[in-house]
């Protein structure tokens, strides 16, 4: 995402120049935060721990002065298996629709108790449409929130169609707005051919079985769901409306989670935001009870606070911090030339390996916008030969000095590199005209995320003198 900002400034324009599957949101939220907080690694950083502010302020705004506790609690058992999950999911997309959706209840419920109803109907229907422009995952559970509101207004003597049009028109706005953005920079159609088409191919790809869904969705939290649910019987408690619209975005969210289907541990992170914010009201409830519900809630906090919250600290000590496949790639890089004189000569093959790093790194832009090689190389489809065909005219036109392809493949595909071989112009094209500089492969394995693996391993190719 910031080398797309970055080829950006460059005069590029994102889905006509730029080919990429992320919705327009994404680029504001990440121009936003590299102003804000840096375009470096460092900045990145500062921008997730403002993000986990952010869900520590809305949980605790949720759960009221009353159960502060319960807001506390639930955030930073999110923190901790946020942080425990790797540097890899820092500042991921979910996480900042976590924030906006969480912050999106805090709105909905301030509607429900009557305090400036319209206005907070109207930022409830904002902060779910600031989604929508991310990913489009949440917004049937916003719809489906903004219907429930309808209802628990009609009940409560509130004017329902103020409250419902303020809502819509605040997801329409920013909709509306990106829309009219793409039609501004003049990527409308580019953007609607992308939708169509590259999106649906992605979203096929890398799809993990049902069973793998279910069993990760809730495991860094299992044991801990499994006891609130022990509580929700023991308690026999009737449902209030506040808790079966958190109940409604579980669901909601699990549904989201499932969809996605690629089972990345940030993709699960709305999910477990909401969960464990009914946990944490439900708990501290239950503490005030006499008797077994009590000392229940009690040994659960107890076990969460000493033995699950310490495990998920000393996790985030596990993880290395350092990058030798970008060092490796930017030495060699720089061997050839200088950054300025190689922008606009460089050809990655990957997808997200380092290749881009790399370049991002170095500030180098790219030959051609085509920044992932994962629907070159996929299934034989109508959309992969359209994108073979769009990728191979901006490919002979740049010319590149230099070619880098790695061995990473989409979603952990296993043909590393001989996936080019799956194409064979592109591959008797690189043969022909191109003489491989140097190979590289790491003797150390990283630590990013919950298991250690591999870096991608890389060769560079340069382009033959007096070849054209």
């Amino acid at each position: 995402m910031h080398y797309v900002v970055f080829l950006q400034k460059q005069g590029l324009i994102p889905y006509r120049d730029i080919v990429d599957i992320n919705l327009p949101g994404t680029y504001l939220f990440e121009e936003v935060a590299m102003r804000s907080f840096g375009a470096g690694a460092f900045g990145w950083r500062l921008y997730d721990c403002f993000l986990l502010v952010s869900v520590l302020g809305s949980a605790m705004v949720l759960a009221g002065k009353r159960n502060l506790f319960a807001g506390i609690f639930s955030a930073l058992i999110f923190v901790l298996v946020h942080l425990q999950d790797g540097i890899a999911q820092g500042g991921q997309r979910d996480l900042l629709m976590t924030a906006l959706l969480l912050w999106a209840y805090v709105a909905l419920f301030q509607v429900q108790r009557a305090k400036r109803a319209v206005w907070m109907a109207l930022l409830y229907g904002l902060l779910i449409g600031a989604t929508a422009t991310i990913k489009p995952v949440l917004l049937p559970l916003g719809l489906v929130l903004l219907l429930a509101l309808g209802w628990i207004a009609h009940r409560r003597g509130l004017r329902v169609w103020s409250l419902l049009s303020a809502g819509a028109i605040g997801i329409i706005i920013p909709v509306g707005a990106v829309l009219l953005w793409l039609k501004w920079i003049g990527a409308f159609q580019s953007f609607l051919s992308i939708l169509t088409g590259l999106l649906p191919l992605h979203a096929q790809m890398g799809r993990k079985t049902l069973s793998f869904l279910l069993s990760h969705a809730l495991s860094p939290v299992a044991l801990l769901a499994a006891l609130w649910l022990v509580l929700q019987v023991l308690e026999r408690r009737k449902i209030s409306a506040e808790k079966a619209e958190l109940m409604i975005g579980i669901v909601g969210t699990a549904v989201a989670y499932i969809a996605q289907g690629k089972g990345y541990p940030y993709q699960r992170y709305p999910l477990l935001a909401i969960l464990l914010v009914l946990i944490g009201m439900d708990l501290n409830r239950a503490l005030d009870i006499k008797g077994a519900i009590g000392r229940f809630a009690m040994a659960t906090c107890i076990l969460s606070s000493f033995v699950f919250a310490p495990r998920y600290a000393w996790l985030t000590t596990t993880f290395s911090n350092t990058t030798p496949f970008q060092d490796a790639l930017s030495e060699r890089l720089l061997g050839l030339d200088s950054p300025t004189e190689l922008s606009g000569h460089v050809q990655c093959l990957d997808t997200f390996g380092g290749c881009i790093n790399s370049l991002y790194d170095l500030q180098i832009r790219q030959s051609t916008g085509f920044i992932y090689d994962c629907y070159l190389f996929s299934s034989e489809s109508t959309e992969r030969e359209r994108y073979r065909t769009k990728f191979w005219n901006s490919y002979q036109l740049a010319k590149p000095r230099v070619v880098v392809e790695t061995n990473q493949f989409c979603f952990g595909d296993a043909r590393g590199f001989d996936k080019l071989a799956t194409w064979p112009l592109l591959d008797e094209d690189i043969r022909q005209k191109y003489e491989m500089k140097s190979a590289w492969r790491s003797q150390v394995l990283q630590h990013w995320w919950s298991r250690r693996e591999e870096p991608s391993e890389f060769k560079l190719y340069v382009r033959k003198p007096g070849v054209l």
